[in-house]
């Protein structure tokens, strides 16, 4: 009898897949013998590996059966019926089965597919207690991880690796180093990221690794790591960025600046590239090219905020208010913040450009009631048109700030010149 398993299990391993001989197997099993059992096994991995989970789960129950509820065939049905997503009889498997420590772990595994978190991890606790296994250790480490319990976490990778440095191509100390990355423990995670061979991080693990030396202030080592990633990812924007803060570091701006004029060669619809190209521009004293950027970050993310401020700014700080047009006609002056409105009120005003600067500080107003240097510059204007409101405007400044003396000063000028007049 076992030739038909044999053959069953030849052809699966070339690659052929002949149900006629598998349904053989599947419809005799109770005549194979205990001899027969190994194949039986084979045969029922073969076909859960190509995805016939069906006549695996077939096979495994009767091995179940008759191997007296081994546990490691257990293992295989309940991961079967995990996938097939039947928790239902695999926590009735499981709750027939004698208390093992594989079984406590199965559970526990059964119970996390249901979001079951605090009982999966009390049978992982109760399996600990009987087995001193570093896949234990290894399975509540994973869960407190994946709820953020970083410190319970730590204790177990680090009883995990104690035993062991990787389970189910999980590098321990690439873990390790990981969590420590996300703590800013950065001595930490670079010792750990030291422990793993560099042929084993990704390309999100050097960037990560490259993160740390640079937190550390080891630029050098950093610049190598980010360098690496570019290699093998181009467009990996934020390793990019983090080149060009060490170079900001180093006060290489204008190396800063062509990196990341690199950058948009091969990708030009980044507005965060555009923005930190016009960033860097005010750094070297090209306020003309600053706006430029500010402005393709603008198009690029209408709603880019901290870019289109910074436009603003640009425009004040250049004295090109009269150009105000040419940077906004690709946006919804509705949809502005009233940061950017108290802005753009300040550049219509210095146009003269009354009707619109009044609109952009009265719908600004609505909401920076409490923000001393709009009102400061909402009052400028309207002392500059003499506009009654102003009076209301100063009292808002004095109650917000009652121990300056300029508020006081200007509210006796007002009132010198209402008494003037």
């Amino acid at each position: 009898m076992n030739n038909t398993i044999t053959k069953a299990i030849d052809e699966l391993k070339t690659g052929t897949y002949n149900q006629a001989t598998i349904e053989a197997v599947i419809n005799h099993l109770t005549y194979y013998t205990e001899e027969d059992e190994e194949l039986l096994f084979v045969l029922g991995d073969l076909l859960d590996s190509i995805g016939e989970k069906n006549y695996a789960l077939t096979i495994f129950k009767h091995l179940y059966e008759s191997s007296e509820h081994d546990d490691n065939i257990l293992s295989y049905l309940i991961d079967i019926y995990i996938t097939n997503g039947d928790i239902d009889n695999a926590l009735l498997l499981l709750n027939e089965a004698k208390e093992t420590p594989t079984v406590l772990f199965l559970k526990a595994e059964v119970f996390q597919q249901m979001h079951l978190n605090d009982v999966a991890l009390k049978h992982l606790m109760k399996a600990r207690s009987l087995s001193n296994d570093a896949i234990i250790d290894f399975a509540i480490a994973e869960l407190y991880y994946y709820e953020g319990n970083l410190t319970e976490a730590i204790y177990y990778y680090k009883n995990t690796l104690k035993t062991v440095d990787r389970i189910n191509n999980i590098n321990i100390n690439l873990r390790l180093a990981n969590i420590y990355s996300n703590l800013m423990e950065s001595e930490m995670a670079l010792s750990y990221f030291n422990e793993v061979e560099d042929h084993e991080l990704e390309n999100d693990d050097y960037f990560l690794k490259g993160l740390v030396h640079f937190q550390l202030e080891q630029y050098n080592e950093a610049e190598k790591m980010l360098d690496n990633v570019i290699k093998n990812e181009p467009y990996y924007t934020n390793a990019y960025i983090l080149l060009m803060k060490i170079k900001e570091k180093e006060y290489d701006f204008e190396g800063a600046t062509e990196l990341l004029k690199d950058y948009v060669v091969i990708d030009d619809l980044n507005p965060l590239m555009f923005y930190h190209l016009g960033r860097l521009s005010l750094k070297l004293g090209s306020l003309e090219d600053a706006k430029g950027y500010f402005k393709r970050a603008t198009e690029l993310d209408i709603e880019y905020e901290d870019a289109l401020l910074k436009l603003f700014q640009s425009i004040l700080e250049s004295d090109t208010t009269d150009e105000i047009n040419d940077y906004i006609k690709h946006l919804d002056i509705k949809e502005l913040s009233p940061e950017a409105l108290h802005l753009l009120g300040t550049i219509e005003a210095r146009n003269e450009n009354d009707e619109n600067a009044m609109q952009y500080f009265e719908e600004a107003a609505k909401f920076l009631k409490d923000n001393v240097e709009f009102l400061s510059d909402y009052y400028s204007y309207l002392s500059e048109i003499r506009d009654e409101r102003r009076v209301d405007i100063l009292q808002q400044l004095i109650a917000l700030e009652p121990s300056n003396p300029e508020w006081q000063l200007e509210l006796e000028r007002i009132q010198d010149d209402i008494d003037h007049f």
